[in-house]
């Protein structure tokens, strides 16, 4: 039993790695979207006071309901990075386990 289950582990193992790094990123992101936008409204509301601007707000995506679902999202990304990197060390372990009790 010479092959692997998983052509490419070393390959597997970092996409994992930059999945949960690019998971990061936009979480960092989103914190830094939400303060801007949090200290842009402390001073006035966002879109202008006038008609058109809330008009607009009016339509507008609540920033709680954006936030709630990026967050999500990327909960969603970085529990698939952790179960991608538990799944390919267990392949891993598995094959070497194989070729120990079953040698060539």
């Amino acid at each position: 039993m010479s092959e692997s289950e998983l052509p490419d582990p070393a390959g597997a193992l970092d996409a994992a790695t930059r999945l949960k790094s690019g998971t990061d990123h936009l979480q960092g992101s989103v914190t830094a979207a939400k303060d801007l936008v949090e200290r842009t409204q402390a001073v006035a509301p966002l879109w202008g006071d006038d008609e058109a601007g809330r008009q607009y707000r009016a339509r507008y995506v609540p920033t709680d309901e954006l936030l709630k679902a990026t967050k999500q999202i990327t909960e969603v990304l970085d529990g698939l990075a952790k179960v991608s990197a538990v799944a390919v060390d267990t392949l891993v372990h598995a094959d070497e386990r194989s070729r120990q009790a079953l040698p060539d």
